[in-house]
C-alpha cells in the first residue's frame, strides 16, 4: 500500500515520549496496528519525520477513518544522522540520536 495515497485527513499523531541525556536524544513512538516494514522512518540533524500505514482502520463519531500515522518532531539539539539506531519491538519504536558534539568554544578579547 502506498503512503503517499492517502490525504490529511486520514492521518492521526501517534503518542510520542521524548527523552535526553548529556549524549543522547532517545524517542519512544507508540505504533499499534503497524508492521515494522510499513514504517517510513527520516531523520535530519533537527528533527525525526514518521509515517506508516496502520492496518486497522479506525473511525471517529463522524465516521472519518483513519488509516496513517504521521508525525514530524522537532529535536532539541542537533544529532548526528550518521550514527541514528532504529528498533520496533512491540508496537513501540524506539529511536537513539547521538547529541553532535561541535561546540566551539570562543575567546572573547
Amino acid at each position: 500500500m502506498n503512503i503517499e495515497i492517502f490525504n490529511k485527513e486520514s492521518c492521526i499523531e501517534p503518542l510520542v515520549h521524548i527523552g535526553e541525556s548529556s549524549t543522547q536524544i532517545i524517542v519512544m513512538i507508540d505504533l499499534p496496528c503497524v508492521r515494522k516494514e510499513d514504517i517510513d522512518l527520516k531523520v535530519s540533524e533537527k528533527a525525526v519525520e514518521i509515517k506508516t500505514i496502520i492496518k486497522t482502520t479506525f473511525k471517529n463519531k463522524r465516521s472519518v477513518k483513519f488509516c496513517l500515522f504521521h508525525k514530524i518532531i522537532d529535536l532539541p539539539t542537533m544529532v548526528f544522522k550518521e550514527k541514528v539506531k532504529a528498533k520496533f519491538e512491540k508496537n513501540i519504536l524506539l529511536i537513539t540520536l547521538p547529541k553532535e558534539k561541535n561546540i566551539k568554544r570562543i575567546k572573547i578579547e
